[in-house]
């Protein structure tokens, strides 16, 4: 659509490239007026220009496709600028819609736009280089080289076609057998007689005046070539079949999309994309489906140029220096990620010093992410790494069960191994409050949990594993489910048996004895705590058995104390407004069970639905358009949600 304004300075807005069928229902006035403006041609064809200058290919091809549609005897549209000096007809200032189309691997379009831009101007110089580029990547090697000598003959600078003709000969040359080996050795016969054919030996006297030339040329290229060939010395090159040989060929071809076009293959088949938006997920599929042909086109492209054999060959035989250069490139490669390596792992031990849990997960995470994937051979001490981080876990773990005196009193420590445990504490700072209301806010723990579980199916890694179960644990138990933490915790356990780490076994002991503590199981809590304490004597670590020593002595006292542990004095208040004594018995009652639930759902909808289960006989309500389910909780859960 093209928009102009008329003399009223009204906007009219004007069909472009009307169908020629309504062209001729139309009457004359009718079609003058849906004409195009006669600047319309120009404009489209600099802006694709334009557009093509910023590598906006498709955009590119569709204005210049117009402008070409209302003027096709404009060759600056089909070809772009005359070629430019050297350095610069590699850039896209001379692209027009013939060499737009061979960057979109469009070569049929291509070079019809060549063509017509010779039929209207034959000594377009860049109009035959187009063709013959154009023929070059269809496949039509020999047409190529008769245009790209045609060319060499008109114009020598920019060396554009001698290049054209050394990469043609060289990819006919590939093709036909030469220079690659013995691959190809027994059809030398056959191929040297096509070859004494086409360049006039066995047809009598037609060729006889130029066979001087040919003799000469001949003997050039034998001489230049026997420098690189020397085929006896090299063994037949072993055949891959399968699947592997496919995707050899697919890397050598394709590079970094062959990545690309593995994604795409398995993205067709996978059963996920079926969804309930059929058309958007038809849509997906198709574009996932030109994708992998435009990508299987272009690898058939290359394959043509070069066959897989000349490219193996090529690189089995490559000079001492361009060998020498590949391992200097990959020792420098190695070097890098090894820095790189090195570099994550100093981090991770100085964030470790610091006792900041958030940074320090975040470090691990990212010192895993970018050690994790490379492969052996770029990074030979990989495992090591590893290891020393998964480590520096477990001592990061230790060190937070040690009592940090700089920042805390003597008198202190009952409150911060009840905060470690979990337990209730009196007197609760601010900032202990808005930790625990915003603790499950600025992380997605079941987003994280879920990354962890696909982790655990991928690695054999004992290390890796203990680390990972008792990762998980600890996510579960933030999230309440305290009974998979213990499972976790214990899965973590027998691993770090496995290897025989004294600081794994600690942190998942702990966590084991947290876990039971939260369902209420003092007895086998302690018990974990004794064995970690025993762990912690063996490991000659007096801080961390200080720190076990104290949560035993609190455990110890908790299956003692007589006053319950969840007790306040808003249940107290509670139980002395209660006149009934039915009802105070039962609410003591559903505080003592109560007590072993975690402090979390004490204090929410969900002790509602506890209190409804220990005391399910319907009772009718004790206060006015209540429809609670017993009078208890009708009482106790409005107090506990009362300010005191």
């Amino acid at each position: 659509m093209l928009s102009s304004t008329t003399e009223d300075g009204e906007i009219e807005v004007i069909m472009a490239r009307p169908h020629p069928l309504l062209l001729a229902l139309m009457t004359q006035e009718e079609a003058k007026a849906r004409r195009p403006p006669p600047g319309a041609p120009t404009l489209w064809r600099e802006t694709g220009l334009w557009l093509a200058k910023r590598s906006s290919i498709t955009p590119a091809v569709s204005k210049l496709t117009d402008a070409r549609d209302l003027k096709p005897e404009d060759v600056r549209t089909l070809i772009g600028k005359p070629i430019m000096p050297p350095g610069v007809i590699e850039g896209r200032k001379g692209w027009g819609l013939s060499k737009c189309k061979i960057r979109k691997s469009l070569f049929d379009g291509a070079l019809m736009e060549a063509e017509l831009a010779l039929a209207q101007k034959p000594s377009e110089i860049n109009a035959s280089h187009c063709k013959a580029v154009a023929l070059y990547e269809m496949g039509e090697f020999e047409d190529a080289l008769i245009h790209f000598h045609r060319g060499d003959k008109k114009r020598k600078k920019p060396d554009i076609f001698e290049v054209g003709i050394q990469q043609t000969e060289e990819t006919i040359e590939d093709c036909i057998g030469r220079n690659v080996g013995p691959v190809m050795a027994d059809f030398y016969p056959i191929t040297e007689e096509t070859i004494e054919d086409c360049i006039g030996r066995n047809v009598g006297p037609v060729m006889a005046d130029f066979y001087p030339i040919i003799k000469e040329m001949e003997d050039k290229r034998k001489l230049s070539l026997n420098k690189l060939k020397d085929a006896s010395d090299h063994e037949r090159l072993s055949k891959k079949k399968g699947q592997g040989s496919l995707n050899k060929m697919s890397k050598m071809y394709l590079g970094g999309l062959h990545e690309d076009k593995v994604f795409l293959e398995s993205f067709q088949k996978n059963p996920a994309i079926q969804s309930v938006n059929k058309k958007g997920a038809a849509r997906i599929l198709k574009l996932a489906s030109t994708a992998s042909d435009m990508l299987k086109q272009r690898q058939e492209t290359l394959r043509t140029r070069r066959p897989l054999y000349a490219l193996e060959y090529r690189a089995a035989t490559l000079s001492t220096k361009m060998k020498a250069k590949k391992r200097q490139e990959k020792q420098a490669k190695v070097e890098l990620i090894r820095s790189r390596a090195k570099k994550y792992v100093y981090q991770l031990e100085e964030i470790a010093a610091k006792r900041n849990l958030k940074t320090f997960i975040d470090a691990i995470e990212m010192a895993i992410d970018n050690i994790e994937p490379w492969s052996a051979n770029c990074l030979p001490n990989k495992k090591m790494y590893l290891d020393t981080i998964y480590n520096t876990v477990a001592s990061f773990y230790m060190g937070q069960k040690t009592f940090n005196y700089d920042r805390m009193k003597v008198d202190e420590k009952t409150r911060v191994v009840r905060l470690y445990l979990d337990l209730p504490v009196t007197g609760n700072s601010a900032l202990d409050i808005a930790f625990n209301l915003y603790n499950n806010v600025f992380r997605d723990y079941r987003k994280i949990l879920k990354k962890i579980a696909t982790q655990v199916k991928e690695t054999s890694d004992p290390n890796k594993l203990t680390y990972l179960y008792h990762e998980m644990g600890y996510y579960y138990s933030i999230l309440g489910k305290h009974e998979i933490a213990r499972s976790m915790a214990k899965k973590s356990l027998s691993w770090a048996v496995e290897t025989n780490n004294l600081e794994w076994k600690i942190n998942a002991l702990v966590l084991v004895a947290k876990s039971e503590l939260k369902q209420g199981n003092k007895t086998e809590a302690k018990d974990a705590i004794i064995e970690a304490q025993q762990l912690a004597t063996e490991l000659d670590d007096e801080e961390v058995v200080e720190f076990l020593m104290k949560c035993f002595d609190i455990l110890d006292k908790l299956d003692t104390e007589e006053e319950p542990i969840y007790s306040t004095g808003k249940e107290e208040e509670i139980i002395r407004l209660i006149t009934d004594e039915r009802l105070k018995v039962k609410a003591q009652d559903l505080f003592r069970r109560t007590r072993t639930l975690p402090v979390e759902l004490y204090t929410t909808n969900a002790f509602v639905n506890y209190a409804t289960e220990v005391d399910p006989s319907p009772t009718p309500p004790a206060c006015p358009g209540d429809d609670w389910r017993g009078g208890v909780t009708c009482l106790v859960y409005p107090l506990l949600n009362t300010p005191t």
